[in-house]
């Protein structure tokens, strides 16, 4: 096998691609794959079809068509026969330069007959040969084919879990947003904002990837399709070409009619592995996509996990106000029954009275004239009501005022 065509090609044409620019501009190796390709053929001076092939980066039908593309036309290669690619990407050569054979249909009788260059084609069991290369490599296709649909039914299992964890993460959102208190909250209640539109992108997401699994079962399809239709006019071919020997005996005419059949189907074969590799290629885009949407879901679960700290500790703040609340209203309700069992008002005959309470700067001391506010009045002092807690004798020196002590409202 070689990569360019003989030198004697190269003065009647302009110089072909090369072999690995073929591969690449169609999609059948990548750039990173070549420069990998091309390092061991400077190392090791092996032709660059035999390392492409051995790395498993291209099908041997693959670069058999490649270099069918280089030669011209219809070429026999270590990998079998190859009629070349089309213009387009992938598209075998629709007219290839006959060579010369009868005109010789099979299942009709010869128009015009045309002796073959022996020497140039190849033997009957030559032919067997190839034929049975090219069921092994129709096989060889139907297994990949089962391994894509292997593949699919993981991503799908893989899906679906994804699904069933997102549904609990929603739940733990329904139960944090029930949890939340009334009044206040704020806070989580936008958190929870966020999980749930976190949430609704993992779901759009997860669609997405049902979707393209449906569109990848359509594709296996076709290409079971295609793979049955292609052993059956193989067969059919085999069949036309056995009864033609039989009964003309013209061995060598139908060396060369089975040897273009083989040919066609060979091409046939190219495009389906082609095929293969592309949907292969979509398969390892997808499975990055839900790696990086996994790397995601513990962002979230940590983001949920922080709000339901914050929860905790906005609830616990919550509790202690309503003790501190709870005992300010025992300790008023004693005040006030202390002040409902004393004695009559010593104070009632008082002129003047002292108010003492917490002010915005501290404790403050006002006069105030006629007698003092029975205990649990309701006072209005600077900075707002208070309750008066119990009636004593003022603290500061001077005249006896009586002193009421003042507790905020």
């Amino acid at each position: 096998m070689t990569d360019h065509p003989t030198a004697g090609a190269a003065e009647t044409r302009p110089a072909p691609e090369q072999l690995g620019t073929l591969l690449l501009k169609r999609g059948l190796i990548t750039a990173e794959q070549l420069t990998i390709a091309l390092a061991d053929q400077e190392a090791s001076g092996d032709p660059l079809g035999k390392i492409v092939v051995a790395r498993g980066f291209a099908s041997p039908a693959t670069v058999a068509q490649a270099l069918a593309t280089q030669h011209g036309g219809l070429l026999k290669t270590e990998y079998g026969f190859a009629t070349g690619f089309g213009s387009a990407p992938g598209t075998p050569v629709a007219a290839l330069s006959a060579p010369p054979v009868t005109q010789r249909v099979i299942g009709r009788a010869p128009a015009a007959l045309v002796t073959p260059p022996v020497q140039t084609e190849p033997d009957a069991e030559s032919l067997r040969d190839e034929i049975a290369h090219a069921s092994a490599e129709t096989e060889r296709l139907r297994d990949d084919n089962k391994r894509l649909a292997q593949l699919r039914g993981e991503l799908e299992q893989r899906l679906a879990a994804e699904s069933q964890r997102a549904q609990s993460l929603e739940r733990e959102l329904a139960s944090a947003k029930e949890a939340a208190p009334a009044s206040g909250g704020e806070l989580e209640q936008q958190r929870i904002a966020t999980l749930e539109a976190e949430v609704a992108a993992r779901d759009a997401a997860i669609q997405d990837f049902k979707e393209t699994g449906e569109g990848w079962k359509t594709a296996l399809a076709e290409r079971d399709d295609a793979i049955r239709g292609l052993v059956a006019a193989r067969d059919e071919a085999l069949a036309q070409v056995e009864a033609a020997k039989a009964e003309s005996g013209d061995a060598a005419e139908t060396e060369v009619e089975l040897h273009v059949a083989k040919a066609d189907h060979e091409a046939k074969i190219a495009e389906l592995v082609a095929a293969r590799d592309e949907v292969l290629m979509q398969l390892r885009a997808t499975k990055a996509e839900l790696a990086s949407r996994e790397v995601k879901l513990p962002e979230i679960v940590a983001a949920r996990d922080a709000a339901e700290a914050e929860l905790e500790q906005a609830k616990a703040s919550l509790a202690g106000r309503d003790t501190a609340i709870a005992h300010l209203i025992a300790k008023h309700e004693a005040v006030l029954a202390e002040a409902a069992a004393s004695p009559a008002d010593p104070w009632a005959s008082a002129e003047r009275h002292l108010l003492f309470f917490q002010g915005a700067e501290g404790y403050e001391l006002v006069e105030r004239a006629g007698p003092p506010p029975a205990a649990g009045d309701r006072v209005e002092v600077p900075g707002g009501a208070c309750f008066v807690a119990r009636i004593a004798a003022s603290p500061a020196p001077g005249p006896r005022l009586p002193c009421a002590y003042l507790i905020a409202a």
